[in-house]
């Protein structure tokens, strides 16, 4: 039999756990993903060998583009709403790709891109809402060419936007956050 203070203290404990997970950032893992591609667990890891091949880009990034609009949901990763990294990871899943459920990890697979290398189906991570600070904590996916402005499509958190495709450089906040691109995509003809 629970005691009025145990249960108390039972509130009291799933109330901070609420408020903990409400404030985490878009790098919380909310779920991971059961087929994940891989996570390099040291620099010695080989984490191209997770590239993934022959997938057509063009219709990958016209079905992403579709879903403009969708609303941001703290970790969703369903048609009723998206966080950042549960955007990426299932437009990836739709063609047999399932990546790390956080951004976090995404930075730990796949060949890092100079930026001025990036095309369309990359992933572009940027740190959080810290400038200063650089650790992963928002992902999108390049949906321009090599050579083009570089645009990219994600959930955006501010305002409860939900989907968009931005340009890069028409968002001083993205530039000053932007950490690195990785490919996990190849042709063959690379």
């Amino acid at each position: 039999m629970m005691t009025k203070s145990t249960s108390i203290l039972y509130s009291a404990l799933l109330a901070l756990m609420v408020v903990v997970t409400l404030f985490s950032s878009c790098t919380a893992m909310a779920e991971t993903s059961k087929k994940e591609i891989a996570i390099a667990e040291s620099s010695k890891h080989d984490s191209t060998k997770y590239l993934g091949f022959d997938i057509d880009l063009d219709s990958l990034m016209s079905y992403a583009k579709t879903l403009v609009g969708i609303p941001y949901k703290y970790g969703g990763r369903t048609l009723a709403g998206f966080d950042c990294s549960g955007f990426v990871n299932y437009i990836f899943d739709k063609v047999g790709l399932s990546l790390p459920r956080s951004s976090s990890e995404m930075g730990a697979i796949g060949k890092e891109i100079p930026l001025s290398e990036s095309k369309k189906g990359d992933i572009i991570l940027f740190g959080g809402s810290d400038p200063k600070s650089r650790p992963i904590g928002h992902a999108g996916i390049i949906v321009s060419e090599k050579g083009e402005p570089i645009k990219f499509i994600h959930s955006q958190t501010s305002n409860h936007k939900g989907i968009v495709v931005s340009v890069l450089d028409g968002y001083d906040y993205f530039v000053k956050r932007f950490v690195k691109v990785v490919r996990i995509v190849k042709n063959e003809k690379e």
